[in-house]
């Protein structure tokens, strides 16, 4: 079969998932079903409909926000939340809360009339972007709130939120505790199966990096490694050709997408994950089961092992309640305390915890694990990280169609732009800097190699005229493939990581600036302990305060000797290349799976201590992706 009529066929095939996908999103809110479809749209088609949506309205706010402009999207709807009035006005509040502006929502939402028969429905939605469950179902349920399809839609997904979390009902319902078989390889030559949310090539984040420089060490290594991803990835993100399995690098990575359509409640399709990883592991005969946060996947291979008898591993790279907690949410919403106890019972269920920082383990333990029973495996490099960089001239012409003049001391990052990047603090810090009067510098650069919800809020911080020493001295370069980011760590002089100070920001790090380090790059970190684990040799770079533009214009004042530069560089490349390459992190995978008895004839008491040595210290990204 060509691949014209293959690809119509898998279309086809796939079909059942694709309606459901839809239909799960209009069955939430229609304005949350225009906000998927107009992500979907390629970027042409959504210029030109914005060149067509010239009037103040909740569509252009929408399309707006899908074509990366947050700041335009926030402010039209925050007009719109104080003018509108009637089927526009309740068409703000839904609008908003589905592209997170719950503020605005709410606003909006004041000034919908008590007697509105469509209230109640817009109040759950708020309440549900609040993360209280109980109280948005409360709403629906009220005396006197008409019954509608759109209700009862809102009631069912309520109810399948709050059920996701029901750790103890769907494990036991799995079978109870397993009852171990004998493990049937040698632990050199194990089969294991990393269970996680997404991977390669469709998503290339810190997360699915992560499991890639996992799986291709343990391949390496003599395992044979598989990957699978949730149910109905990734044709819930419009991939809707997808095949079944996909190879990457050497590494089969299989989908879990079914002949008929997805439950449309979360819970719903938590537990036919169950029943496909199921009949996947009954197939494929693992010795052990790796899940990846977060609990969902946890919780699938927790019902699984106790099915069918296999060991698992769960590894934290951290807790979304700590995300949430750290945008806003508030620790007593359903949100949060449902998803902390999904958590610490994912944990206690698990044979071995593996945590991707030390101070990650600390948390973990601090929630009742014993500390026998919780590894460290930090966030580590290929290989191919630690060959040299690319000539100088390639460098010199990179930066050139960059727009970057030449001489410039270039501080950067290569990343995904989310808020809690903090790099609106590496924009701020120009104003504190002044020009070089060595030779070999002609003035601070900042160059953002990404993109992200936060680009255009930056860009305009950026070109604020009311501070000119930032004009013309940051540069956006947008999304590279991670093939050519090697190119952008030899533009980068400095590598910054000027993260916010929050719970979560202060548990998980990110695996970006390993990279830069083992390219022989120095750093400049915000100082938090996730990240402070990552300059153990303190001459790999600086320590700067969160948020704090003059502590991070001193850091980079600092780095402006090219000698020192290359000096603190080699110092990032040689505390890299001896203590953070997946290649060395595959022995302490090897003596976890050891402990857990998942091999043949293995003592069960094989690991009984924390990995602390030097492959030990991990890390992972907030946004899961690392």
């Amino acid at each position: 079969m060509t691949s014209a009529p293959r690809r119509a066929a898998t279309v086809l095939r796939n079909a059942p998932v694709t309606a459901s996908v839809l239909a799960r999103h209009v069955g939430r809110d229609r304005w949350k079903a225009t906000s998927v479809l107009l992500r979907g749209l390629p970027t042409g088609v959504r210029t030109r409909l914005l060149g067509r949506l010239t009037d103040p309205t909740v569509l252009r706010a929408l399309t707006l926000d899908a074509d990366g402009d947050r700041p335009a999207a926030r402010a039209l709807l925050a007009e719109l939340a104080t003018t509108a009035t009637g089927a526009p006005l309740r068409d703000v509040v839904a609008a908003a809360a589905t592209i997170h502006e719950i503020d605005t929502a709410e606003t909006a939402l004041a000034r919908v009339p008590v007697d509105d028969p469509d209230r109640a429905r817009l109040t759950a939605l708020c309440l549900l972007e609040r993360g209280r469950y109980t109280e948005a179902l409360e709403a629906l349920d009220a005396p006197g709130v008409a019954r509608s399809r759109a209700r009862s839609a809102l009631a069912s997904r309520l109810r399948g939120e709050r059920d996701l979390f029901d750790v103890a009902t769907r494990v036991g319902r799995a079978g109870g505790p397993a009852v171990r078989r004998p493990g049937g390889r040698p632990v050199e030559r194990l089969r294991v199966l990393h269970v996680v949310t997404n991977a390669l090539p469709e998503v290339q984040a810190g997360y699915t990096l992560r499991t890639q420089g996992i799986a291709l060490a343990q391949a390496a290594a003599g395992h044979d490694v598989h990957v699978v991803t949730r149910l109905g990835f990734p044709v819930d993100i419009g991939r809707v050709a997808a095949e079944r399995t996909v190879d990457v690098d050497g590494i089969t990575h299989h989908r879990l997408i079914p002949g008929r359509p997805l439950p449309l409640t979360a819970a719903g399709r938590l537990d036919a994950g169950v029943e496909a990883l199921a009949e996947l592991v009954a197939d494929l005969r693992p010795d052990v089961l790796h899940a990846h946060s977060k609990h969902d996947n946890a919780q699938l291979a927790l019902a699984v092992g106790a099915r069918l008898g296999i060991p698992v591993v769960y590894e934290v790279r951290g807790f979304l309640e700590e995300t949430w907690r750290s945008r806003g949410g508030a620790t007593d919403a359903d949100e949060y305390a449902l998803a902390r106890a999904a958590e610490d019972a994912c944990m206690a269920a698990a044979d071995h915890v593996v945590a991707i920082s030390e101070s990650l383990r600390a948390d973990v333990v601090s929630r009742g694990v014993p500390p026998e029973r919780v590894s460290v495996v930090a966030n580590s490099v290929a290989d191919i990280f630690l060959q040299p960089l690319p000539p100088a001239e390639e460098t010199a012409a990179l930066r050139d169609s960059l727009g970057i003049p030449a001489g410039r001391t270039v501080f950067g990052i290569v990343s995904t732009l989310y808020d809690y990047e903090g790099l609106g603090t590496l924009v701020r810090a120009l104003d504190h800097l002044v020009d070089g009067t060595t030779p070999h510098d002609a003035g601070p650069h900042v160059l953002l190699v990404g993109d992200g919800p936060e680009r255009a809020a930056l860009e305009e911080l950026a070109a604020d005229p009311a501070h000119p020493m930032r004009a013309g001295r940051v540069t956006f370069a947008g999304r590279v493939p991670h093939a050519r980011v090697r190119e952008y760590h030899a533009a980068i002089d400095v590598f910054c990581v000027p993260r916010w100070d929050s719970p979560v920001t202060a548990l998980v790090p990110p695996l970006k600036p390993l990279e830069a380090m083992a390219s022989g790059r120095p750093v400049i970190l915000s100082d938090l302990p996730a990240l402070r684990e990552l300059l153990a040799d303190p001459d790999a770079g600086l320590l700067a305060t969160p948020d704090d533009p003059r502590s991070w214009a001193a850091a980079m004042t600092s780095l402006y000797d090219a000698a020192d530069r290359r000096t603190r560089g080699k110092a990032a490349r040689a505390w890299t290349s001896e203590h953070r390459t997946w290649r060395a992190a595959v022995e302490t995978y090897r003596r976890v799976y050891a402990g857990i008895g998942a091999a043949a004839d293995t003592p069960t008491s094989a690991c009984t201590t924390t990995d602390t040595e030097p492959h030990g210290p991990d890390e992972g990204d907030t946004d899961h992706d690392g």
